[in-house]
């Protein structure tokens, strides 16, 4: 039998999934033209971290570095140097 932990987590991941799943269609069906930064964000980031929650994460940087673009700045061109 799974511990109310596991049943937590795995309750997490299915919801994580099916958000990832409605962003990716909504980007193939509509584009990225009315995507909110943190959605752009988000996709970018899946590849990185399947598994994780990329819009909590998307919003922490974007919170942290203040605008999209100055994370997209710093994980692109910083990671360069």
């Amino acid at each position: 039998m799974l511990s109310f932990c596991q049943r937590f987590i795995m309750k997490i991941q299915s919801d994580n999934i099916g958000h990832k799943t409605r962003l990716r269609n909504r980007f193939v069906n509509e584009g990225m033209e009315n995507f909110e930064p943190h959605e752009v964000l988000e996709v970018m980031l899946y590849k990185s971290f399947p598994y994780s929650d990329t819009n909590a994460l998307a919003h922490r940087l974007i919170d942290r570095f203040g605008s999209f673009a100055a994370v997209y700045f710093h994980l692109y061109y910083k990671s360069q140097t």
